[in-house]
């Protein structure tokens, strides 16, 4: 399932980890460190 948001802050902000993909092909993986946190 490949799903595209519209808004990216809160969807990052969902997740713990990343990944960067090019057509069919992964092209990268980050972990999302800041996730769950909101204003101080």
């Amino acid at each position: 399932v490949r799903v595209v948001p519209n808004h990216v802050c809160v969807s990052v902000n969902l997740q713990d980890e990343l990944w960067a993909v090019r057509g069919e092909q992964i092209v990268g993986h980050w972990d999302v460190t800041g996730r769950g946190r909101g204003p101080a």
